[in-house]
């Protein structure tokens, strides 16, 4: 639908392609038992979902960088755009390692690492989106004519970037 629209579904596919990829990841953790003896489809489905989860994945990043770069980076889109890295990282472990050599607690092990990753510092889900939504304000701010005596004034502003200027306010206040 999206190839033949050209056009991308608002708010819609970074959720799917998560929900995608923990259910897909959650059955691999459940057919480890039997993925030898499980019959066919329990085999292939443990030697390939991994590779199965890159185009959905793919999509994701698509998504997820089209509205950062049309509304800014949230805490909700990296999050998004953080667990797309952690199924391509996993699809690239798992997809080159030989099945007796995958490792589960690879699989939560990485997700403990990325999650740590996205609680603290400069790069971290709260601080990154802070300062790229502040560095926003002071741009659009410093281009238009919104502040005159040192006072904020939104009658002076057209109305998509006076949206877009309290919608930052609003997340930054938050």
């Amino acid at each position: 639908k999206i190839a033949l629209t050209g056009t991308l579904p608002k708010g819609q596919i970074g959720w799917m392609v998560l929900l995608y990829g923990i259910a897909g990841t959650a059955t691999l953790l459940a057919v480890y038992p039997t993925r030898n003896s499980g019959g066919v489809l329990v085999s292939r489905f443990w030697r390939s979902w991994f590779l199965i989860v890159l185009p959905p994945v793919a999509l994701l990043f698509i998504a997820v960088f089209t509205r950062a770069e049309q509304y800014g980076i949230t805490d909700r889109r990296y999050m998004v755009a953080l667990a797309g890295l952690w199924l391509t990282f996993m699809a690239v472990l798992f997809g080159m390692r030989h099945e007796e050599q995958r490792d589960l607690r690879t699989i939560i092990i990485s997700i403990v690492a990325f999650l740590a990753m996205a609680m603290a510092g400069p790069w971290g889900a709260i601080g990154l989106t802070s300062r790229q939504l502040a560095d926003d304000f002071r741009g659009i701010a410093a281009s238009s004519s919104a502040f005159k005596d040192g006072k904020f004034r939104t009658d002076q502003l057209d109305p998509p970037t006076r949206d877009r200027l309290i919608s930052i306010l609003k997340y930054l206040g938050e």
